[in-house]
């Protein structure tokens, strides 16, 4: 090969490699990735044109509780680091969802047992495999069924579904669950909370582990000391101000 054929070749992969490196930093294609703070997430463009994007405000009491209740151990963990956005429409139609595209990330070396040695096998290639698969990632395509449950001093509370993409250990499942979404414009009492319009997410509802490959022939499922079936709570407060957004003096 002529030297420079060989040079021009040498450089292309050079090239290739870095924009490879780039993309693996930046995260699986078509999720949104941390911002360079890393507390919250860079909303992509076509979420922000919808007009309004709502962040996920630092948990100071749980954002997510996970309960297994096997027959031989019941197990309860928390976690307050979940970082993400939802966005909707600046203003929605009378009785429409305000908020339809989102994504959450829940990251996994936060969970918490209240026992250090349990934290580490969860965390383990043998059950979430935080090494490899940092985070847990709820991506929110759609909100179905939504309808005004309940108006209140200018609260108005929503019950709905939300249809998106579960996504555990790498592996990724089309999930619908039950919700209820509050928004709370801004006024004096909410900014005792925090500055901007609020809006606020509760969810129950149960994950099969063996569907995303944990846990499927581990010992501690297998004895009887976990269950396939977690039940998860969801409780986030998003405010239209990003967490990363100084406060004003």
């Amino acid at each position: 090969m002529p030297i420079k054929t060989f040079r021009r070749a040498a450089l292309l992969f050079v090239l290739c490699s870095g924009a490879c490196l780039t993309a693996a930093i930046a995260g699986e294609p078509g999720k949104a990735v941390r911002t360079e703070k890393g507390m919250t997430l860079v909303v992509p463009a076509e979420h922000a044109s919808l007009g309004r994007v709502y962040y996920v405000l630092p948990g100071k009491d749980a954002q997510v509780t996970f309960d297994s209740d096997a027959p031989l151990e019941h197990i309860k963990g928390i976690s307050n680091k979940v970082v993400g956005y939802a966005a909707g429409p600046a203003a929605p139609a009378a009785g429409a969802a305000p908020v339809v595209r989102g994504q959450f990330n829940l990251p996994v070396n936060t969970l918490d047992t209240g026992i250090p040695m349990r934290n580490e096998h969860l965390q383990s290639d043998q059950w979430m495999d935080a090494k490899s698969f940092g985070d847990v990632i709820f991506t929110l395509n759609d909100v179905a069924d939504a309808k005004v449950a309940k108006q209140d001093a200018g609260f108005t509370t929503y019950e709905a579904t939300l249809v998106g993409v579960m996504t555990i250990k790498g592996v990724s499942k089309d999930v619908r669950v039950p919700a209820r979404i509050v928004v709370m414009p801004e006024t004096e009492k909410t900014k005792v909370r925090a500055p901007g319009d609020l809006l606020a997410i509760r969810s129950s509802f149960a994950v099969k582990m063996s569907d995303y490959g944990v846990a499927k022939g581990n010992p501690g499922m297998d004895s009887g000391k976990v269950a396939d079936d977690l039940k998860l709570d969801v409780s986030l407060f998003l405010s239209t101000v990003s967490p990363e957004t100084p406060p004003k003096k």
